[in-house]
């Protein structure tokens, strides 16, 4: 979704502050919390051109980038069936976007 759309000095600034020192050469190497700052930006945001609410959606994507880090960090109680709907609502999402062609 983004892969073509922003310069490499665009992701760096996205990147977390204290992190200085890491190379980004693209943007698999942006956190998920990096890909919602770059695209809080609305300068940046407007560069996927997709007609969705840009709040709505980084609310949802904020959504998943913290079941994402319950999972990757072993949270105990796992995932509810609520977050399990969030996931499969936000993938759909995607999936509607890029059958349309906006991704």
């Amino acid at each position: 979704m983004i892969a073509d759309k922003y310069q490499i000095e665009e992701l760096k600034a996205a990147c977390n502050p204290g992190d200085s020192e890491r190379e980004v050469t693209g943007p698999s190497d942006l956190s998920m919390g990096e890909y919602l700052r770059l695209i809080e930006n609305p300068d940046n945001w407007s560069k996927l051109a997709i007609k969705v609410d840009r709040r709505v959606f980084i609310e949802k994507l904020d959504e998943i980038r913290r079941i994402r880090n319950d999972v990757m960090h072993f949270d105990p109680d796992g995932i509810s069936p609520n977050e399990v709907k969030v996931l499969r609502d936000f993938a759909r999402l995607m999936q509607s976007l890029a059958q349309m062609g906006a991704i």
